[in-house]
């Protein structure tokens, strides 16, 4: 009878001990439990309030996480907008310049973000080498757990906050990123097709009395004196859509019209300086050719002179500007030779003669004509003409013909009584 009593009391004894541990168990679950949510929220909130601060802390340079800048040498090096530019810049590298800010920058500004967010996670890792490592696996298993509870949770919470705050930031910037970049291509778009539609319903262009080529885009130097970067292309684009900041800081204005009225032309051809204004008005070219004393110089300077009177005329609108020296030279000459009644001295040979420019201007439309003269020398042969390359790519020619050059007429000339007063055209240079 006392082994019923005995096993009875054992039996008891057992159950109380069961269900006090059980009672303790569930308690230190439950205790865990809340632990483990309130580090977590606790984690998280201060993940999400870090998340917001990185990527403010990262952009200002005031993290280890380097910010890659997308910088002028990284423009031209082709790091930044691709290996060359396209369109009429397609000859030569990009500007020295800054690009825009989005995409370009945002762009390495969103990546530097993304590696900051992602440093935690390694952070994370290493953790765990704070605790001993223990040879037997129930002791691992407990540290494992230790470290779970300890550090993983907290971290779990906190990299959880930071990258919904990170998230968040990046599908911000990402629509922004989306929404002015198109609005930038459809200004560009716009701005270019607005340059090049009053580009060819004027006839605007640049063209170099000294090299003798034209070009819709012609080049423009920074106006920076301590600069002097020539800038190739003046377009809108990824460079800037209304201005454009030089790798000095200096600001350039863009299309071609806003450029010429503040900065100086360089033919792209040659880099001459071309005259102020150069590209913004309809430039007519007059190039002359004829033989030897055929009066291509009197022609020009009648001309040259003829402008000067209007222009001095009150009652007449008209402005006339010569855009280099040669050309206010030639002016002066021809309005002297006028006024003394003596004829223009004759035109000296040479392989690239330099052109004649000026502006008319009237009541505010402005008009660049390039007199074009040479030797009749150069016009014997061929191989005269070569170095003449505006014959090449004007659309028009005059052509001076001295009529008593013509056999019939000159020997009508020769037996009248002015022969030899006045002089004749020389076919080619030996004979009158």
């Amino acid at each position: 009878m006392h082994y019923v009593i005995l096993f009875g009391i054992l039996l008891v004894v057992v159950v109380l001990v069961g269900w006090i541990v059980i009672v303790a168990a569930i308690r230190v679950i439950g205790f865990l439990l809340g632990y483990v949510v309130l580090m977590a929220a606790v984690a998280f909130a201060v993940g999400l309030v870090w998340g917001t601060i990185s990527p403010i802390r990262i952009l200002r340079s005031s993290s280890r996480v380097g910010v890659r800048i997308a910088t002028p040498d990284e423009v031209r090096n082709g790091n930044v907008l691709g290996a060359a530019p396209k369109r009429r810049s397609a000859h030569f590298d990009w500007d020295h310049a800054w690009p825009l800010y989005v995409p370009y920058q945002l762009r390495l500004d969103q990546r530097a973000v993304l590696a900051g967010a992602r440093a935690p996670l390694a952070a994370m890792a290493r953790t765990q080498t704070f605790l001993p490592t223990p040879r037997a696996w129930y002791f691992a298993l407990v540290r494992h757990l230790v470290w779970a509870i300890v550090f993983g949770i907290p971290m779990v919470g906190l990299v959880a906050g930071m990258w919904a705050a990170t998230g968040l930031w990046m599908v911000i910037t990402t629509v922004f990123r989306g929404v002015v970049s198109t609005s930038q291509r459809l200004t560009t778009w716009f701005l270019s097709m607005r340059e090049k539609r009053e580009t060819r319903r004027n006839h605007l262009g640049a063209r170099c009395t000294r090299c003798y080529r034209q070009s819709e885009m012609p080049s423009f130097r920074c106006p920076n004196p301590q600069c002097g970067e020539i800038h190739r292309d003046v377009s809108p684009g990824p460079l800037g859509i209304r201005t454009r900041v030089c790798h000095c800081e200096a600001v350039i204005p863009l299309t071609v019209a806003a450029a010429s009225r503040s900065l100086t032309a360089i033919c792209p051809v040659c880099d001459a300086e071309l005259p102020s204004g150069t590209g913004s008005r309809r430039v007519v070219a007059l190039p002359v050719f004829g033989s030897v004393g055929s009066g291509k110089t009197q022609l020009l300077a009648s001309i040259a002179d003829a402008l000067h009177t209007k222009s001095a005329d009150a009652s007449d609108p008209l402005e006339v500007t010569a855009l280099t020296d040669v050309s206010a030279t030639f002016l002066a000459t021809a309005v002297a030779d006028s006024a003394a009644g003596r004829p223009p001295l004759k035109t000296q040979r040479q392989d690239r003669p330099e052109g004649l420019a000026y502006v008319l201007d009237r009541s505010g439309s402005a008009l660049e004509l390039q007199m074009m003269d040479a030797a009749g020398e150069s016009f014997v042969d061929t191989q005269g003409t070569q170095s003449l390359g505006y014959l090449d790519i004007s659309h028009s020619l005059v052509f001076v013909l001295d009529p008593l050059s013509i056999d019939e007429v000159r020997e009508q000339y020769e037996r009248s009584p002015l022969a030899g007063t006045v002089p004749v055209a020389q076919g080619d240079g030996h004979r009158a």
